[in-house]
Parts: C-alpha cells; sequence; structure tokens
C-alpha cells in the first residue's frame, strides 16, 4: 500500500503542529510498512524533493503570490500540472490532505479522486469550518459544530 500525505506546508521552511502530525504519521506509517510520501507546495518555479526524518518530501511548485482567481478557488493555482504529473506518477492506494489552502485544497483533492485514489481530508485547524475560526460560541463555550448562519454570523 501507498499513501500521499499533503500539507500546506512542510519542514524545513515551516514548523507547527500539522507539519509534525504529518512527519510523524508518515514515520509511524513507515515503521508498519506502508510506503508513504509527504507532497507540500513551495513557492517556486521548479520542483524539488528530499528525505525528512527518513520520509520522502516532494516540493510542488506554486507561485510567490496567488491571483485572486486562485485564492477563490475558481482556477487551480499556477503550475498545477506539475502536482498532478507528480500524483498521477505515485501508484498510490490512498490520498490524504491535511490543509485547506490555495497550494493544498479542492483542486488537489479533486485530482486524486479524479486519479481514483481514495481520498482523506483532515482539517488540523478550525478556520476553515469556523467563522471566528477559535470553534468558540460566542468567544466563550465550546460550540457544538453545527453551522447556523444566523447564530455564527453574529
Amino acid at each position: 500500500m501507498r499513501v500521499v500525505e499533503t500539507a500546506g506546508f512542510y519542514f524545513p521552511d515551516s514548523v507547527g503542529g500539522t507539519e509534525v502530525y504529518v512527519n510523524s504519521l508518515g514515520k509511524q506509517l513507515q515503521g508498519r510498512g506502508i510506503d508513504c510520501a509527504v507532497a507540500a507546495p513551495f513557492p517556486s518555479d521548479r520542483p524539488s524533493s528530499y528525505v525528512h526524518e527518513g520520509v520522502q518530501v516532494y516540493r510542488y511548485p506554486v507561485p510567490e503570490q496567488s491571483s485572486r482567481a486562485e485564492v477563490q478557488g475558481r482556477v487551480p493555482p499556477r503550475h498545477f500540472e506539475i502536482f498532478e504529473n507528480w500524483l498521477r506518477e505515485q501508484n498510490a492506494d490512498v490520498y490524504h490532505q491535511h490543509s485547506w489552502t490555495t497550494g493544498c485544497g479542492l483542486w488537489h483533492l479533486e485530482a486524486a479522486k479524479r486519479f481514483g485514489l481514495k481520498t482523506i481530508v483532515t482539517l488540523h485547524l478550525p478556520a476553515n469550518i469556523c467563522i471566528r475560526g477559535t470553534m468558540l460560541y460566542e468567544g466563550h463555550t465550546t460550540c457544538d459544530g453545527r453551522i447556523i448562519p444566523g447564530r455564527c454570523g453574529s
């Protein structure tokens, strides 16, 4: 089995909770005999690859500055075909996406689905599903997770 883990940011240029989680997951999968690669965008015109703590990492190019249409998801990020070609060549079984950003979002998830991969999305930050970004109702009490525009918009 082969799993591709993707995140909007990754070591060594970015260090945070999602990066630590994805790195640990990759090592755990490999320890269980599951082939794993991590892919993450990097502002560049060319892809690169390296090994981080025993896990193969592929950095696919994204523009330094995204256009409005790219940020809004109306068009794929520039250089998206490089990511698509790499993903197609991976012969992966599972695509696990850990971010929802311009460089790692719906276009990437749809490509994985189009290539027949089983897909998983794990969001590590509430900003994508909570207008406050905190999952706290009125900033004070734990939210029940139900998105109700009138309630959430207040």
